[in-house]
């Protein structure tokens, strides 16, 4: 009972911190397009931009707009994808749009028209941010991602050129000759949302993972284990050449560590061959 009752308690605290992690995103997300990119006129991709341009047509509030757009895209999703894939989309469809109401009414972000270089990368920093967290709290920011998702699933496209292509062709959707720049400081955004969002969503302890290849595998597994402290597993092969079992040892290691290992490492075994490659995230499971 006592068991069941704890997994129970870790349960409920991850869905307590997923939950904190998809409203900070999406305030985030909020902020960037409703105090930074509407008030400096920038390009816009996604829902939010695709907004833009029907409310050109129809001139209703734009968080009117991504609120329809998102019932409609959460409706294919849940008929045409999946219910699991669906439910992820729920929350940041619903709850976006109130966030992007509340904080397009606050316009003291507009004194960086002055500078629209940084207020594109401020924007792309804070939406990639959000993004970033909505990710991390294992929801989706959905909007057009869910047409490229279904159409990769049908007809096997590549769902990273679909939202380019999505977001392009919105982006030009708003292009306005007289006004040109504020196009290309939306591809300043979006540059700086991307870049942003994957160091957000990778955001570990910069890890190392080694291979030693070795003939004293067996006093280096002990050396790691006992006296530097590490994790580790075997792996049992055959040398290229000449055809003969040697076990190698993989590790992966926080990057602090890297140096005192490889001593000694080479301490035990002067020819050992030892390869080391930059991790951007370890995960093991409960």
């Amino acid at each position: 009972v006592t068991h069941w009752s704890f997994l129970s308690g870790v349960k409920s605290m991850k869905k307590c911190t997923d939950l904190i992690l998809l409203t900070v995103g999406n305030i985030f997300c909020a902020v960037a397009v409703g105090m930074v990119a509407l008030p400096l006129s920038i390009s816009l991709g996604g829902t939010s931009g695709l907004g833009r341009i029907l409310n050109a047509l129809i001139p209703i509030r734009l968080s009117v707009w991504v609120m329809i757009l998102n019932v409609i895209l959460f409706s294919f999703a849940y008929f045409m994808v999946g219910k699991k894939f669906a439910s992820k989309t729920l929350f940041s469809a619903l709850v976006f749009p109130v966030f992007l109401e509340i904080f397009s009414r606050f316009t003291f972000m507009s004194i960086l028209k002055s500078d629209l270089l940084l207020g594109s990368v401020i924007a792309g920093v804070l939406l990639g941010t959000g993004g970033g967290l909505i990710l991390r709290g294992n929801g989706s920011c959905g909007g057009l991602d869910i047409i490229a998702i279904i159409l990769n699933k049908r007809f096997g496209l590549s769902t990273a050129f679909l939202v380019g292509l999505f977001d392009g062709l919105v982006m030009l959707g708003q292009f306005q000759s007289d006004n040109a720049l504020s196009f290309v400081y939306g591809i300043v955004l979006i540059i700086s949302c991307s870049l942003t969002m994957d160091r957000i969503v990778v955001a570990q302890k910069h890890e190392v993972k080694m291979m030693i290849f070795s003939l004293e595998s067996e006093k280096i597994r002990q050396t790691l284990l006992h006296e530097e402290d590490c994790g580790l597993s075997v792996l049992h092969g055959e040398s290229g050449y000449m055809n003969n079992p040697i076990s190698v040892i993989v590790s992966v290691v926080p990057y602090e560590k890297v140096s005192s290992c490889k001593e000694a490492i080479l301490k035990t075994d002067p020819r050992a061959f030892i390869v080391l490659e930059n991790v951007q995230a370890a995960y093991s499971g409960n």
